[in-house]
């Protein structure tokens, strides 16, 4: 069955926490990239916690949404996992999370970073738009997602053609949204019956 990786990104975690019903009701599982630690309250962390709890993946965006690619490139491979990759996996393994699966902010990378984070994460996200086999999301590590939530936008630029022929082809596509778009969700959830939605921690048992 084609499967849809949805994903959210950043610290809108009270909006994400409003969907819980919309994602019980439809059996869709996704995956929220956190990020800016500093600005989290306990409110936040026990929300992601139950997030989790609901069968939902929580991974990484960095510490403090830094350009990985830029930072790897000025400070090294170790001088960048120092300043924003270790101290934010730390931040969350305090809290009760173990972060697999990474999201450059931005979608700033480089092969440079791809190799350094591969070291640390099962999986690297960055944007982009392409359609993965089932042996692609089995053995590949890093993925494209296209952007399904911009505001403003009266049209979908292509996603419905894009889900349509992941259907057809019975292929895995990967999208993201910052904030729920509420009136998105709705329509990928009206694909509950011809898609399955993964999280990224389906992928932690390849």
């Amino acid at each position: 069955m084609p499967a849809v990786f949805l994903c959210f990104d950043d610290i809108w975690i009270g909006e994400w926490h409003a969907c819980r019903e919309l994602f019980l009701q439809n059996n869709m599982k996704v995956t929220f990239y956190v990020t800016q630690f500093a600005r989290l309250i306990d409110n936040d962390w026990a929300m992601l916690a139950e997030l989790q709890d609901d069968g939902h993946n929580i991974g990484f965006h960095g510490l403090d949404h830094m350009r990985a690619g830029e930072a790897v490139n000025k400070l090294g491979c170790e001088g960048y996992l120092q300043s924003d990759i270790f101290p934010g996996l730390k931040a969350m393994e305090t809290r009760g999370f173990r972060p697999q699966h990474f999201c450059y902010p931005r979608g700033n990378r480089t092969d440079s970073s791809d190799r350094c984070l591969l070291d640390i994460f099962r999986t690297l996200r960055a944007g982009g738009t392409k359609l993965y086999t089932a042996t692609e999301v089995k053995t590949q590590r890093v993925f494209l997602a296209l952007n399904f939530g911009k505001q403003g936008q009266q049209k979908y630029c292509g996603h419905e053609a894009l889900l349509e022929k992941s259907i057809t082809e019975n292929k895995a596509v990967f999208f993201y949204m910052h904030r729920p778009v509420r009136h998105r969700l709705e329509y990928l959830s009206g694909l509950s019956e011809r898609v399955n939605f993964y999280s990224m921690g389906a992928l932690d048992k390849q």
